[in-house]
Parts: structure tokens; C-alpha cells; sequence
């Protein structure tokens, strides 16, 4: 039986990753380490079969996707679902380094102005059903992303319910990582990290 697969990674290095600042959905660029990485991942994932590229819209994911597109010859995708969780203005408002809380106090109560983890959880469902026929044709999609969205979106491939995806999450995606999910079996299994 043919079987898809999802290569999920997560953007490269940010200033604002290198200062463990929270983005959210604010647009920055790859800094140096990043762009380095994303060759990097790029390289190390040149033998995996790929058939689309999907990307977040934010230009970290879109930059991170890039050189992995190119020598295929693929254009990468922009998919809305794939954005990081909306902070609201908390994404910026981090000076203090406060955490959010996001496991406990916006489990389902949306951020002011964003999303709760279960908003987030809904828009990786509406990704896999988009996802879902290619899968089922055996394709190869790489999905770049975000930490929450891709520990939720792991979750939501390998069938796991909200709160196991939140509470025991399949992965803690470092910057730049790759994993395979093959959702038919319930596998997933790390690629790359730098």
C-alpha cells in the first residue's frame, strides 16, 4: 500500500530566536545563522523525495523553504493554516520575559487580540484536510512552520486528540529541524536538526 508521507520542519534561526524572544506573528527575516541553517537543511534533506513545498506566509518559514524548493524545481506554497499561533499584542510585549501560559491559561481562552492553543489545533485540522488526498496518492509534502503549530499539527497527523497533542507533545522542534510523519501508521521519526 502506497503511503504519504509529511516532512514537517520548522523555520530556521531568527535575531529574535537567538534572543528567545517571542515572534509570534510579527514578520522577520532569517538572520545569518538562519539562511547558514536553511542551506544546511536543505543539503541534508537532498535524497528525500519531496512532491510540494507548503510554507507559512511569514518570511522566516518562506526563506526556510526556499533553498529546498530551488534545486527541485517547486514553488513554494503559501498555506495560511501554517502560521504561528497569534499572540496579539503579547508577542511583542515580552520585555519582562513573562510567560504566557499558553498549555494552561489559553488552552481555550484566546490570547487578548490572538488565538487560544485550540484556535491553533482547528487550523492544523483545516491543514490535513487539505493535505489529505496528496496523502492518500503516496505524495511527499514538506510543511514548513512554527514550534506550536508544528507540535499541534504532529499531533493532528498522528491522530492524537487536543489535550495529548498539548500536554505530551511528538516533538520539540529545534530551529531548522525535519521529521517524518507518516500518518497512515502512525509513525514519525526525526530527519535533521543542526
Amino acid at each position: 500500500m502506497t503511503r504519504g508521507r509529511v516532512l514537517l520542519v520548522r523555520h530556521a534561526r531568527t535575531a529574535g530566536n537567538a534572543e528567545n524572544k517571542r515572534m509570534g506573528r510579527d514578520d522577520v527575516p532569517l538572520d545569518d545563522v538562519g539562511l547558514a541553517q536553511a542551506t544546511d537543511l536543505a543539503h541534508a534533506l537532498r535524497h528525500e523525495r519531496i512532491d510540494v513545498i507548503h510554507s507559512s506566509p511569514l518570511q522566516r518559514a518562506r526563506q526556510t523553504a526556499a533553498p529546498l524548493a530551488a534545486p527541485l524545481g517547486l514553488a513554494v506554497v503559501e498555506v495560511a493554516e501554517l502560521l504561528e499561533m497569534d499572540f496579539g499584542p503579547a508577542a511583542v510585549d515580552d520585555a519582562a520575559g513573562t510567560k504566557l501560559k499558553v498549555k494552561t491559561k489559553h488552552r481555550h481562552d484566546p490570547l487578548p487580540g490572538g488565538e487560544s492553543m485550540f484556535d491553533v489545533w482547528e487550523r492544523c485540522g483545516a491543514y490535513v484536510e487539505r493535505i489529505v488526498g496528496p496523502l492518500a496518492a503516496g505524495a511527499s509534502v514538506l510543511a514548513v512552520g512554527h514550534y506550536r503549530l508544528n507540535q499541534l499539527l504532529a499531533g493532528r497527523l498522528l491522530g492524537l486528540d487536543f489535550d495529548t497533542a498539548v500536554d505530551e507533545p511528538v516533538m520539540r522542534p529545534e530551529n531548522a529541524s525535519a521529521y517524518a510523519l507518516v500518518p497512515s501508521i502512525g509513525a514519525c521519526s526525526w530527519l535533521w536538526e543542526p
